[in-house]
């Protein structure tokens, strides 16, 4: 389910970009004969590229899970929005081993809920952006799916010691909006989201409309982004 919807997002990010990017490469678009590229030239650059796109790979991976950040993607058009928050789950529950203890469980069902809360994106109130549904993601079931005598049964044999060997899981909470002004969105305050979950250090912003694009960083310290 978390391709799917990293699918529609990137769907809906690739279909507001193809005005901009297609009047930029028109005006690009150059008519002077291009001398053919010599052999070795071609191999060597290719195996260039090849390289680069491995260290890319490797930074991508290494870089993608880091405790504290997280990336908080928008995208709109007309009054439909849609913002993806995509963070490790220590960020978000302060740990990432799946949760098997009641006292876990319910640390689950609390931060879960509390990503609900539709104060947790505070848009400039004149754009009237209103939170309509909340689709939470995680790489374990929600604590709430865990509620059964067999799930307890299945988890019996569990260790309760979680620092033998090291673990990654990730959190993605999709935010369908609706804004009532679209052309007043200037900003985004993201001061309830660093309040509520206090793990989260720096969050990189994204966004994407039909008439702009670009990003920057949001802190606890520097918590509100200005969007135009």
């Amino acid at each position: 389910m978390r391709m799917v919807m990293k699918q529609v997002m990137l769907g809906v990010i690739c279909l507001m970009a193809i005005g901009v990017l297609a009047s930029a490469c028109s005006s690009s678009q150059s008519t002077e004969p291009v001398a053919p590229a010599r052999a070795d030239t071609v191999d060597e650059d290719h195996d260039n590229d090849h390289d680069d796109d491995h260290d890319s790979a490797e930074m991508r991976e290494h870089g993608a899970h880091e405790h504290g950040a997280a990336t908080l993607t928008i995208a709109w058009s007309g009054s439909d929005m849609q913002a993806d928050l995509d963070s490790p789950a220590f960020n978000i529950v302060g740990f990432e081993y799946e949760p098997t203890s009641d006292s876990d469980k319910q640390v689950v069902a609390d931060a879960f809920a509390s990503l609900e809360n539709d104060d947790l994106l505070g848009f400039n109130d004149d754009a009237e952006c209103v939170v309509e549904e909340v689709a939470i993601i995680s790489d374990w079931e929600s604590a709430s799916d865990h509620d059964n005598e067999d799930d307890h049964a299945d988890d019996d044999h569990a260790d309760d010691d979680h620092g033998d060997e090291e673990v990654h899981s990730d959190i993605e909470a999709a935010f369908t909006l609706t804004c009532a002004n679209p052309e007043a969105i200037e900003s985004l305050d993201l001061s309830a989201l660093f309040e509520r979950f206090p793990n989260f250090a720096d969050l990189d912003v994204q966004w994407i409309s039909d008439t702009v694009q670009s990003s920057a960083e949001a802190t606890p310290d520097t918590p509100v982004v200005m969007l135009r």
